[in-house]
């Protein structure tokens, strides 16, 4: 793995577990659930404060005493822990995640499988399995880091290169620290109701400004250790830190940012936040906040159907294998094949004539089978309260706006939207919208640019980086995206995609032309 894809490791690592607020329809978590997201995220954040700071000490004792004789031993945990801190740092955090975690997996916000890089690690099945794929998340981050950081660097810098890197190094493993525990604090608070923050916003999850603080300390450290002619001779950032302003905004956004989306990586939210974050979460992966059942048609499912021995999530009826639980319903029944007649989905959004789960509580005898449930039939309020249910139901996130089945801008943007033109989509789904970047589930920088959401998230709206708009109609060079993605050193940050190579000039073309065209969406 190059510096470069290292680098960008660091944002797309992300792609696990990033919660937001709970709103008030979603009851708190339990109190051991509590308990144990605590515990996660004071183990995790251990963890990787700690990989920082021993590679760090690793870089540092090669460029100064040539120990290990290969400095380039310090960029991976395997070979860089030379005290066995890290090692210990580890097995302190599987030990307590997967011994002091007493609740169910769906109340810390757990999705089922851990996620690229770390998808070795499977499925997520137990505590000790969850333990292990954040502890390899944090570990992938940390590495990311400090190869950022200290790029080539080796025995034969002189004391003020190697001055410049430690100082980076110690000064951005110290601003990670500050911001996992002050957004690990944020989610705690809320956790528990004591707080309604939204923690993915930092001014809220930092109102005492620490974060803010440690930034500043970061910044001053460069200025103070490191000069120009000592940056331009180094490849941090993968060369892109070769000036003092440079380095202050590149250790900025590595260690800030990065260590920001730690910090809601770290934390689940499935299960908690109510939200189906569709890149990441699932009618598989989380059907508890991915599921379509409204509330009440829930407390039929669980009063009249998912009870024990029928379907219910621990007894399943076999063959049928049906489970109605809440969390459950929505994904088992919605665009879903009968078993029993594969050929007629469970519940068919908008047409009760085509939902077998419809024609299993309507109709005695059914056209196969016996009728639901067998024993006691539904009222007809209780009857008609799925039927009018299955009337409602959408395929919202399908791509296409449905007006006649009840999709609109409100309950389905990323369906009806403004949308970007479909070559200008293109691009930016290739190479913006992507895991840990500008996705719905990271929407790094609050941009979120998949499909469905460009349009209203660009045109007209304000950068929140700069005092700037992100695409101004018909004026391309006063539009900070095609700033960012055309200038090598934009005025705020890294050109975009970060640490991957710029559009080719044909994309900034199709771009810039689309905003000196006006900027037009379709619908």
């Amino acid at each position: 793995m190059t510096s470069a894809q290292r680098l960008v490791a660091v944002f797309t690592v992300a792609a696990f577990l990033v919660p937001t607020t709970l709103p008030a329809h979603v009851s708190q978590p339990s109190k051991d659930a509590q308990k144990c997201r605590k515990t996660i995220n004071k183990s995790a954040g251990k963890y990787m404060t700690t990989a920082l700071k021993e590679l760090g000490k690793c870089y540092k004792d090669a460029m100064n005493k040539g120990i290990p004789a290969t400095a380039s031993d310090c960029a991976s945990v395997a070979t860089g822990d030379l005290k066995g801190k890290i090692a210990g740092a580890e097995g302190k955090a599987l030990a307590d995640i997967s011994g002091k975690c007493v609740s169910t997996l769906g109340e810390t916000g757990a999705l089922s499988s851990c996620p690229w890089p770390c998808d070795s690690v499977g499925a997520i099945a137990s505590f000790s399995d969850l333990a292990s794929c954040q502890v390899c998340l944090a570990r992938t981050e940390a590495e990311a880091m400090t190869v950022a950081t200290f790029g080539s660097a080796d025995s034969s810098l002189s004391k003020d290169q190697q001055g410049c890197l430690n100082t980076m190094s110690k000064g951005g493993g110290k601003m990670a620290k500050t911001v996992l525990k002050t957004i690990a604090k944020c989610y705690e608070s809320v956790d528990k109701g004591k707080s309604s923050a939204d923690c993915s916003d930092l001014a809220q999850a930092d109102p005492k400004g620490k974060i803010t603080k440690a930034a500043g300390k970061l910044s001053d450290g460069v200025t103070k250790k490191c000069s120009d002619p000592t940056l331009v001779s180094l490849d941090a950032c993968a060369g892109a830190a070769s000036s003092v302003a440079l380095a202050q905004a590149c250790m900025g956004a590595l260690y800030q940012d990065g260590s920001v989306i730690s910090a809601h990586t770290i934390t689940g939210s499935c299960g908690t936040d109510g939200t189906c974050d569709n890149a990441d979460e699932g009618a598989t992966t989380c059907p508890a906040d991915c599921s379509q059942v409204s509330d009440e048609v829930q407390d039929i499912f669980t009063s009249s159907c998912a009870t024990l021995g029928c379907h219910n999530s621990a007894t399943a009826m076999p063959g049928a294998g049906l489970v109605l639980s809440a969390g459950f319903s929505g994904a088992q029944t919605i665009n879903v094949a009968s078993t029993w007649l594969p050929a007629t989905d469970r519940v068919e959004p908008g047409d009760l004539v085509n939902s077998w789960l419809y024609t299993k509580i309507t109709q005695n005898p059914p056209p196969f089978g016996s009728p639901m449930p067998p024993l006691t039939a539904l009222s007809a309020p209780d009857i008609t309260t799925i039927g009018d249910w299955i009337n409602a139901v959408t395929d919202c996130g399908d791509g296409t706006c449905d007006a006649a089945g009840g999709e609109n801008l409100t309950n389905c943007s990323s369906d009806c939207g403004p949308r970007l033109p479909d070559a200008v989509q293109d691009i930016i789904e290739t190479n913006c919208a992507t895991s840990g970047c500008h996705d719905t589930f990271t929407a790094f920088q609050g941009l979120d640019l998949s499909a469905g959401g460009g349009g209203s998230a660009l045109v007209g709206v304000a950068s929140t980086q700069v005092a700037s708009t992100l695409v101004v109609p018909g004026d391309s060079l006063n539009s900070y995206l095609y700033e960012k993605i055309s200038s090598a050193v934009p005025g705020f940050g890294f050109q975009m995609p970060f640490a991957l190579p710029p559009l080719s000039a044909p994309d900034q073309q199709v771009i810039g032309d689309w905003i000196d065209d006006g900027a037009p969406t379709q619908w």
